[in-house]
C-alpha cells in the first residue's frame, strides 16, 4: 500500500491532494485520488479497481451474515464524494462497478447457496442519505448466475435469514430450519431487525443469461 499526501498543514479545514493505491494478493489492485477535508469531513475522490479480492475483506463483515463469501473480485471507475458526520452523512458515487467470480457458501452445511459470473453495473448513479438511499444503472449484466432459494414450511424466504439475527445464532440457508422447540420459540432474525430508509432501484435495461436456482 502507498499513500502520497500534499498540501499538508495543520489547518483541518484545509483540503488536502491525496493519491493511494493497494495491491491485494499480488493482483488485484484499488486506486484513489482527489482531495479530502478532515473538518469537516468532506472527500471528492476517483476510485478505480481492478480485481480487487473483496473476500479478504470478510472477516470485517463475516459475522452479520448466515453465509460465507468465499469469492468475489471487484471492478469499479468512478468518482465518490463524502460529507458530514454521523447521522447527517452523505455520499454519492458516479461510475461503473462490478462484482466477478462470485462464490456464497452457506456456514452451517458447506452447500452452495449463490454464485455468478459477473453482476456489472454500467454508467450507475448511487446516493446517499439521511432519508433514502437511490440506485440508478443505465445497464445491468448478469450472467450465469446461480441461488438456491428455500421456501420453509412456514412460507419463509431463506432470502430473509442471510442476514444474521442479533442474537449472532446461525442458522442454514440452503436447508430447512429444523422445527425444534428452540428454534421454535425463537423470534425470526427478520422480525428483530430495526427498518431504515428506502432503497430506490432504478435499472434501464437488464440483460440475464444462463440462470439456475433450484
Amino acid at each position: 500500500m502507498s499513500i502520497s499526501v500534499r498540501q499538508f498543514s495543520d489547518d483541518l479545514g484545509k483540503p488536502l491532494d491525496v493519491d493511494g493505491k493497494l495491491t491485494l494478493n499480488g493482483k488485484g489492485t484499488l486506486a484513489v485520488g482527489g482531495n479530502v477535508t478532515v473538518n469537516p469531513l468532506k472527500l471528492a475522490l476517483h476510485v478505480k479497481s481492478d480485481q480487487l479480492d473483496a473476500s479478504a475483506f470478510e472477516p470485517y463483515f463475516g459475522d452479520k451474515l448466515n453465509v460465507a463469501v468465499a469469492s468475489v473480485n471487484l471492478n469499479a471507475n468512478g468518482d465518490m464524494t463524502l460529507a458530514g458526520s454521523g447521522k447527517t452523512l452523505a455520499a454519492t458515487y458516479k461510475g461503473d462497478v462490478s462484482l466477478s467470480d462470485v462464490r456464497m457458501i452457506d456456514k452451517l452445511t458447506n452447500d452452495r447457496f449463490a454464485g455468478w459470473k459477473l453482476l456489472g453495473l454500467s454508467n450507475m448513479k448511487v446516493a446517499y442519505g439521511e432519508r433514502s438511499t437511490d440506485v440508478d444503472a443505465a445497464r445491468v449484466t448478469f450472467p450465469n448466475f446461480y441461488g438456491r432459494v428455500v421456501l420453509d414450511a412456514q412460507g419463509k424466504l431463506n432470502l430473509r435469514s442471510v442476514v444474521a439475527g442479533d442474537s449472532g445464532a446461525s442458522q442454514p440457508v440452503t436447508k430447512e430450519k429444523a422445527a425444534d422447540k428452540t428454534r421454535a420459540e425463537a423470534p425470526p432474525a427478520v422480525a428483530q431487525a430495526k427498518s431504515g430508509p428506502p432503497v430506490n432501484l432504478r435499472f434501464g435495461q437488464l440483460v440475464l443469461q444462463d440462470g439456475r436456482v433450484t
